[in-house]
């Protein structure tokens, strides 16, 4: 006799429960390729404001957009916009949501995340999940930085001033006097008085030992008196960067006694993005504008005795030499990074429309087609 047949009807949700899957493209690729590097992903809307003042129709996607807006965020936050490796938008990668920069009625936020190889021959692609309504709390990470980080501080917003740290350090800041928020060369920065306003970032020690990397964009106003945008201090071991009167830019770390003049000059009213390099083996610092090592003469020099262990924006460590003008984006870290890496973090943040492409999104369904089991 015929078995009667059982039909099993199994319903399954697959690919995780994103409404849309948007593959973002990094098309410039660095010189080298690179390993763990944190990029920013930027979205301007329709409108621009945040990565840039104009709007740019490769960084606007519609599905960014809250679902109240026609778009696919179910939270008010962008909490369920979340970067994944894959194109089934099933496996995350450690980012950080800018917060509060995400406005849902146009899609615009901006973002920063671990990209573990980021290409110097091929496209590396990454994926956007768009639309999980059961996420509802912010799912960003300071693993989205490198342990080597001991500041990362975005200034976001533009209109009310935050100097949080973003790494697992919670370096985080302290404003004194004259510092408000302002508009950045990446959404929000702070302005500097020249006078009374500095920005303090916690206990940040560096070892004699260690490489470093420091890195910000500037906005100055003035070159009236030489002006310190970026200081740490621990007794007699100091670095600084900062801006003479010729319009040149300074590096100086002791106690090795190096100091680091460039012959070339940042123009006033212009954001300019600077880093200072050194390493353990040279301790000679090296200088770079806009991405590109300056001009320079390396030449000796003896820190201060100011007794300070941590690190200033916008001042010296005994709070002289205060700086005019904005500043975005301060790092510091205890990596020597790589010139690849200094100029693709410049190509990044200063035209992030000509770093990567997001492209046409992946339709995703919560529930997979029935499948039937017959048995005879």
């Amino acid at each position: 006799m015929k078995k009667s047949l059982l039909a099993l009807l199994i319903s399954t949700r697959m690919w995780g429960s994103f409404t849309s899957c948007i593959p973002v493209t990094f098309n410039n690729h660095p010189a080298s390729t690179l390993s763990n590097y944190t990029a920013m992903i930027c979205a301007n809307g329709s409108t621009g404001g945040f990565c840039d003042s104009v709007a740019h129709t490769n960084l606007a996607v519609a599905n960014f957009k809250g679902t109240g807006s026609g778009g696919d965020a179910t939270s008010a936050s962008g909490f369920d916009i979340i970067p994944h490796s894959n194109n089934n938008c099933s496996t995350r990668l450690s980012f950080e949501l800018v917060a509060p920069t995400y406005v849902s009625a146009t899609g615009a936020f901006e973002m920063h995340v671990l990209i573990p190889s980021l290409s110097s021959s091929v496209d590396t692609i990454i994926y956007m999940g768009v639309g999980d309504a059961t996420i509802t709390t912010d799912q960003s990470s300071t693993a989205a930085w490198d342990s080597n980080f001991l500041l990362v501080s975005h200034y976001p917003n533009g209109s009310s001033l935050t100097v949080t740290d973003s790494t697992s350090n919670g370096n985080n800041g302290t404003i004194t006097g004259g510092v408000t928020a302002s508009a950045g060369q990446i959404d929000g920065a702070a302005t500097f008085n020249g006078s009374t306003g500095y920005v303090t970032n916690g206990a940040v020690t560096v070892p004699v030992s260690s490489s470093l990397t420091a890195s910000l964009w500037v906005f100055p106003t003035s070159f009236a008196t030489v002006e310190v945008v970026l200081s740490n201090s621990v007794s007699t071991n100091d670095f600084l960067i900062y801006i003479d009167t010729n319009a040149t830019i300074g590096c100086h770390i002791a106690p090795l006694n190096n100091t680091t003049i460039t012959s070339t000059t940042i123009p006033i009213n212009t954001w300019s993005y600077l880093t200072c390099k050194s390493s353990v083996s040279t301790g000679a610092p090296k200088i770079f504008i806009n991405g590109v090592e300056a001009s320079y003469s390396q030449v000796g020099g003896t820190g201060a005795t100011s007794g300070f262990t941590g690190l200033r924006v916008g001042a010296y460590a005994d709070l002289s030499l205060k700086y005019t003008g904005r500043i975005d984006e301060p790092r510091f870290s205890l990596a020597y990074d790589s010139d690849a890496t200094i100029l693709t973090t410049y190509n990044n943040q200063s035209a992030p429309w000509n770093f990567y492409t997001f492209g046409s999104p992946i339709v995703i369904s919560n529930s997979a087609p029935r499948r039937v089991i017959s048995f005879q």
